[in-house]
This record gives C-alpha cells, sequence and structure tokens, in this order.
C-alpha cells in the first residue's frame, strides 16, 4: 500500500512541523516587511508577494500539524494490524 510510520515518526513531525513553520513565517515577514510598511507581523507575512509564501505557511503549521497529530494519536490507540495478521 505505502510506507508506514511508526508512532515516533510521527510525533516528530507534531513537534517539527510548528519550528518549520515558524521559520516559514519569519521569511514571510522579513519578505513582506522589505517591500513597504506594515502595521505588524501578520499584516506583512500576507504582502509577501509570494504565492506560495503564506499559504505554504499556512498548510505547513497548522494544516500538517493537525495531520501528524491525528495521524500520531491514531497510531498509538489503533496499533498496526500487521503483527495481529501474521501471529494467525
Amino acid at each position: 500500500m505505502g510506507r508506514k510510520m511508526d508512532p515516533n515518526q510521527w510525533a516528530a513531525a507534531v513537534l517539527f512541523t510548528p519550528l518549520i513553520g515558524a521559520v516559514f513565517f519569519t521569511v514571510d515577514v522579513f519578505v513582506g516587511g522589505s517591500n513597504g510598511k506594515y502595521n505588524n507581523f501578520l499584516d506583512a507575512a500576507a504582502h509577501a508577494g509570494s504565492p506560495f509564501g503564506f499559504p505554504l505557511t499556512v498548510l505547513t503549521c497548522p494544516v500538517l500539524t493537525i495531520i501528524a497529530l491525528g495521524s500520531w494519536i491514531r497510531c498509538l490507540v489503533k496499533p498496526s494490524t500487521e503483527a495481529e495478521g501474521s501471529s494467525n
């Protein structure tokens, strides 16, 4: 079917996606702030000028973080069926 990730890999994704999102947001603020004077960080980030700038930041965190968190919880609650199926 596809590559299966264990709970430790999902937990790492839960921890690292907010950090990556913070880096993306910082870059968006610097790029947007260089284009003009804005009142706050969010306004400067929204005016970064790239089609992938702010939407990519929002996709990374919180969207990918929520997906990783849900997948991590699912791995903890419902263990892999491969181990159960091989014992029969």
